[in-house]
């Protein structure tokens, strides 16, 4: 499974358009916990040349139930790997990627309601070094609220492609 994740930069929160007023402040509040355990969860998928990703903060972000899945390739049956697996993959893919990686998030958009929420993020892959780009994509986390902290519960992967380019919002 190759599977690049994301360093938060820049993050844009959108609120919708469903209603003419701003969030409560509780809203706000909920919201934006859930934006830092996503851009905790994508800062520990980084890594420098030579470098490793954030086992610890990675596993402590995730539900014991989490699943990744492979990300899609048009037209593929999408594989789903619990963390172990995940890790094991990833670990691979770090080992074949030593220049190392880092994501640039372009956008993401919180939904929520109550004890559950899904993020949707926007990205583009890089090489730190050098800034060369190595992809981009839209990222799908489902997170629920357990014990006051958000967890992830599920990642999954959209990349972009040449017949399926990125959003415009």
């Amino acid at each position: 499974m190759k599977l690049l994740t994301a360093c938060g930069v820049a993050l844009l929160l959108g609120w919708g358009t469903a209603s003419c007023h701003a969030p409560s402040s509780e809203a706000r509040h909920e919201d934006a916990a859930v934006l830092r355990a996503v851009e905790q969860l994508y800062a520990s998928f980084c890594f420098d040349a030579g470098g490793q990703a954030d086992w610890t903060t990675m596993q402590a972000l995730c539900h014991p139930e989490a699943q990744f899945v492979a990300p899609y390739a048009l037209g593929a049956v999408p594989q789903v790997a619990r963390w172990p697996q995940f890790q094991a993959e990833f670990q691979a893919y770090i080992t074949s990627a030593p220049q190392g990686v880092h994501e640039r998030v372009l956008h993401t958009r919180i939904d929520r309601y109550g004890t559950i929420a899904q993020a949707f993020v926007t990205f583009e892959a890089y090489v730190p070094a050098t800034g060369v780009l190595t992809g981009r994509g839209v990222d799908s986390i489902q997170f629920v609220l357990v014990g006051g902290e958000w967890k992830m519960l599920s990642f999954t992967t959209q990349y972009e492609t040449s017949t399926l380019p990125l959003p415009p919002a």
